[in-house]
């Protein structure tokens, strides 16, 4: 990462710093340590950014598998949770209700509501569904500990994830 860096800037000084015996035009100074201090951190920055990019196509693909059919209307959080709706609406639209769901849910970051776990029935993982509320989470069995996970930690892990995703609010997938 610092040799990438290292070379952007080396770049940078050397394209700033041309010859201009060709043209009539001022010499180019080359800019002050400050000023490439700080375009090293622009570039910093930027690659952080770059690298922070999550794939989500394996959980987006938990969570379609155990979803019927005929339930086409989703919402997926970054940690798992969802939301199914009946009807469609525009992206911005399901986006708000799958929110208003996920804040009825959560008070004071904790999870309210009966928690019920069960296997998935296509996928490696569990599917928690907290009452009538219209939420569940997906827990992908790589997320716990290995070897045979009770419906508590595994109930444990859904709250947790719930309320992970009710503090960021991060939508990776609108399904419809």
């Amino acid at each position: 990462m610092k040799l990438i860096i290292i070379s952007i800037t080396a770049m940078l000084l050397f394209l700033g710093c041309g010859s201009n015996n060709a043209t009539n035009e001022e010499p180019v100074i080359a800019k002050p340590l400050e000023e490439t201090s700080e375009i090293i951190e622009e570039v910093e920055e930027i690659a952080e950014e770059v690298v922070e990019k999550k794939d989500y196509s394996s959980l987006i693909f938990s969570v379609q598998l155990g979803i019927s059919k005929q339930r086409p209307n989703w919402v997926l959080f970054e940690n798992g949770t969802y939301a199914i709706f009946k009807k469609s609406g525009s992206d911005t639209q399901m986006t708000a209700n799958a929110k208003d769901l996920l804040r009825d849910v959560v008070d004071e970051n904790k999870v309210q509501g009966k928690g019920t776990v069960k296997k998935a029935q296509f996928a490696k993982g569990w599917v928690v569904t907290f009452g009538n509320s219209g939420i569940y989470n997906y827990v992908d069995h790589k997320t716990l500990p290995e070897g045979i996970n009770s419906k508590t930690i595994i109930l444990e892990r859904a709250r947790l994830n719930v309320a992970r995703d009710y503090n960021d609010l991060n939508v990776v997938k609108v399904h419809k």
